[in-house]
């Protein structure tokens, strides 16, 4: 069993408010911590005091909830990047170039995070598991023949293989967008339910043994 302590919770009493801002010194600044108030009898005393903070503990145990063989997962509201974008460009560069711009504006202007990979001197392979690693959600991916047909591919991070792979999905902005979001809201259910179950399976009542 591992039990994690995500958050401190202190009481300091009225300790800390006792002393003057000039004699308490951090090492990159100063803190006035010498406060007082008036009671409802008139008196000034000095304000009581609790410190909290989530402790670095609460990373790891989102690392070890979400987190498979491939890399790290974070639920898409927690994800620094949410959509990865790879180019193919073949002979049609300009094309396909300003086809994932124009998905990229569409995306971010519906308040999706976005992150395009248009380096050419990686292999598609390459881009995918580093971005997989890199807490990449969805992976669309835009070629030539991407462009020609005005769809794209998106693959889903937490549905491995051809199971979590969609095929010809419009590039149409209102589309996209609802396609998109609708499977970044079904990716944050799944990952809770994973979560919840992975909690609850270990224990068991007295009265079902």
């Amino acid at each position: 069993m591992m039990i994690l302590k995500f958050i401190e919770l202190f009481s300091l009493l009225n300790t800390f408010a006792k002393y003057p801002t000039d004699i308490v010194q951090f090492p990159k600044q100063s803190v006035c911590l010498f406060s007082l108030f008036t009671d409802e009898n008139g008196q000034r005393q000095h304000v009581w005091q609790t410190s909290w903070a989530i402790r670095t503990l609460f990373v790891g145990g989102i690392i070890m909830t979400h987190g498979d063989d491939l890399g790290l997962m974070l639920p898409p509201r927690l994800a620094p990047v949410q959509v990865f974008k790879k180019v193919f460009y073949c002979n049609d560069r300009t094309g396909v170039l300003n086809a994932t711009s124009s998905v990229k504006e569409t995306l971010q202007a519906a308040g999706i995070k976005v992150k395009v990979d248009d380096f050419d001197q990686r292999t598609p392979g390459w881009k995918y598991n580093f971005w997989k690693i890199k807490v990449c959600l969805l992976l669309i991916e835009i070629g030539p023949r991407d462009v020609s047909s005005g769809t794209v591919v998106i693959s889903r991070r937490d549905i491995p293989g051809k199971q979590g792979k969609d095929f010809g999905i419009s590039m149409d902005s209102s589309l996209l967008v609802a396609y998109v979001k609708g499977l970044l809201d079904e990716i944050q259910s799944c990952l809770l339910e994973r979560a919840t179950s992975s909690i609850h399976e270990p224990f068991f009542f007295l009265w079902e043994l």
